[in-house]
């Protein structure tokens, strides 16, 4: 049992004037390993998602905010808080905290401060972004590896019917502004639209350049423009292809020379093949901290030019970039009542304590602060205010087959897992549950206002580090065994909806095949969608009926298996998660919510 003991909240928060002086205790709580379990898994690190007492990784930003609430406190509930006049804010804790014994889980914070007639509180605080890999710290900036989620802020923070809990958006935006366009994104549309408006291609005879130029327009019988995957390494790949198609052509030589100039102008070409393109058009939208599939373009005939498209719309039903956020980070949240004791308990008191009940054996004098209160403690455990979402790939047990039917080459090494992302996220309240039912995007009632607050977690870090190397590498789709665990952070999901869970993979098998929007071509991603659904679980093995009925919950973990039969529906460009029906290409063969395992230390 990791157990802290606070002797100061330095900052105080705002409340009425009184005529009485607030009194300065030390405040113990507990933090049990809940996400503790028997097997070795990763999600970025396993101390990222702190997966057993090694892992444990300290506090940061920690809140206390104090009630006098006799019982649980409610979302109405008013918190009681200290004067203004002051100059400080109570419930913050700065600094590290210093430990007591080598090795022990317990932990001094100076100078924390209650009123009289305190009787529960409020506790929030985040993972300390300490990790290191291989002896090299991850920096505590790098939200990509860590997560971020966002608590109001403000005075509004403290009251607990306006506190919210939220994903940070990858793309920052204004409030009420569209993403950008980044300047690799019109780079790569600029040179797209160059090399279509080669002299000669729209007008040729040459029935093979012909066909070619349609279907570098994406352009269908009915003579529409789709969406084409507009990535630095989809465009590559695109463009290669092209070059090497034109260059075959015996007939028009003038113009297949002059379509391959306007290829070669932005791009190196190495033994006749396009290996890489140009500074200004490499490495979109990875720049940025978006997946391979956020990246679109689509030829608007009217200006005749691609354009690059970031939001959804009728014409073009992709995920808009503002919708993808971060992981969720570690973050612990408690709603305690506590216990009192008329003295200072010195840290040999703590120092011989093995469990939670014996130390709070030591607070006897009662459940309210007094002025004669010199330490308290919070009898409920701290919990993980999110949830831990834990993905397996099946071992694969069937022959691969395109959407042509064609059969797909396949090798261990072929496919690796680049990245999971998930669906469904809103923000939560001050109990990082969701307030109320709320109507869904797939609803017929849902309102377009709900629908465009739906955030998309992109999980990057999914690798996992080899055993007795320094070096890590990808779990792959493999015909000889499962994949461990990669796992990701997540906000608690809604009652009976459904979430569509996204396996990212990158084509390492030099072979392409056809997919439900596109070729996948070597080198670049693809993306198999899975759906879950809690009304009709596959597998119910160990649920709990606090969380049955929905995908994720605060302080739990849930297990998919992923079982990929197919490739008959990958995705080259992300598709609009928000809509009602999507082929799916990944089938979730069981999935079980269970509560964590607690893990007491022994000191």
């Amino acid at each position: 049992m990791a157990v802290a003991i606070l002797t100061g909240c330095s900052e105080r928060e705002e409340s009425p004037v009184v005529n009485y002086l607030p009194v300065d205790i030390s405040l113990a709580f507990s933090i049990p390993d809940i996400f503790d379990e028997p097997v070795v898994t990763t999600r970025m690190a396993d101390s990222v998602v702190q997966i057993s007492s090694n892992h444990y990784r300290g506090l940061k930003d920690v809140r206390i905010i104090p009630f006098k609430t006799t019982g649980t406190i409610m979302k109405n509930d008013a918190p009681y808080i200290f004067d203004a006049n002051n100059g400080n804010e109570s419930g913050r804790v700065a600094g590290k905290p210093s430990e007591l014994t080598p090795n022990a889980a317990f932990y001094y914070y100076p100078e924390c401060s209650f009123w009289p007639e305190t009787a529960s509180m409020l506790f929030y605080a985040k993972g300390a972004n300490t990790v290191m890999v291989d002896g090299t710290a991850i920096p505590a900036t790098n939200k990509a590896y860590y997560g971020s989620t966002l608590m109001t802020p403000g005075t509004d923070g403290r009251v607990p019917s306006k506190i919210r809990f939220n994903l940070e958006p990858i793309i920052s935006m204004e409030d009420g502004q569209e993403a950008p366009v980044d300047a690799k994104a019109q780079a790569l549309a600029n040179y797209l639209t160059t090399i279509v408006n080669t002299a000669g291609w729209a007008s040729t005879d040459d029935a093979k350049l012909k066909a070619l130029y349609l279907n570098f327009l994406h352009q269908d019988d009915a003579g529409n423009y789709g969406v084409i995957a507009g990535s630095s390494a989809n465009i590559r790949a695109f463009v290669e292809e092209l070059y090497t198609e034109v260059g075959l052509r015996e007939s028009d030589n003038d113009l297949a020379e002059a379509i391959r100039g306007n290829i070669a102008a932005k791009a190196i070409v190495t033994g006749g093949k396009v290996t890489a393109l140009a500074d200004d058009l490499s490495g979109y939208p990875a720049n940025i901290g978006l997946p391979d599939g956020a990246a679109a373009l689509q030829w608007n005939g009217t200006e005749s030019k691609f354009v690059p498209q970031i939001k959804t719309t009728i014409e073009a039903a992709i995920t808009s970039i503002g919708h993808f956020v971060y992981p969720a980070e570690l973050c612990y949240y408690c709603n305690s009542t506590i216990k009192t004791s008329q003295y200072q308990l010195l840290k040999s008191i703590y120092q011989n304590e093995t469990t939670w009940n014996g130390v709070l054996g030591h607070y006897t004098t009662g459940t309210v602060v007094n002025s004669g209160t010199k330490s308290a403690a919070m009898v409920a455990p701290v919990q993980y205010g999110v949830a831990r979402m834990s993905v397996r790939l099946d071992m694969l047990k069937t022959t691969l087959k395109d959407k042509n039917g064609e059969e797909v080459s396949f090798k261990d090494s072929y496919y690796p897992l680049t990245a999971v992302i998930v669906s469904g996220q809103y923000p939560v309240g001050f109990d990082f549950r969701p307030e109320t039912v709320q109507e869904w995007p797939t609803d017929e009632t849902a309102s377009a206002d709900f629908a465009s607050n739906m955030l998309v977690v992109y999980d990057s870090q999914v690798k996992t580090k080899k055993t007795g190397t320094n070096t890590y590498d990808y779990y792959y789709l493999s015909s000889s065994e499962e994949s461990g665990n990669t796992n990701t952070l997540v906000l608690q999901s809604y009652e009976m909806k459904k979430v569509r869970v996204v396996l990212e993979f990158e084509n390492k098998s030099n072979q392409k095949f056809m997919g439900h929007d596109g070729i996948v071509y070597p080198g670049t991603k693809f993306y198999l969608v899975g759906e879950v659904d809690p009304s009709s679980p596959s597998s119910t093995t160990g649920m709990y009926a606090e969380n049955k009925n929905r995908v994720f919950t605060q302080d739990y973990t849930t297990t998919f298996m992923m079982k990929v039969e197919s490739f008959a529906n990958a995705y080259n460009v992300m598709p609009n998660l928000l809509a009602s029906r999507m082929e799916i290409g990944v089938k979730v063969a069981n999935w079980e919510s269970v509560p964590p395992t607690t893990l007491e230390l022994q000191q």
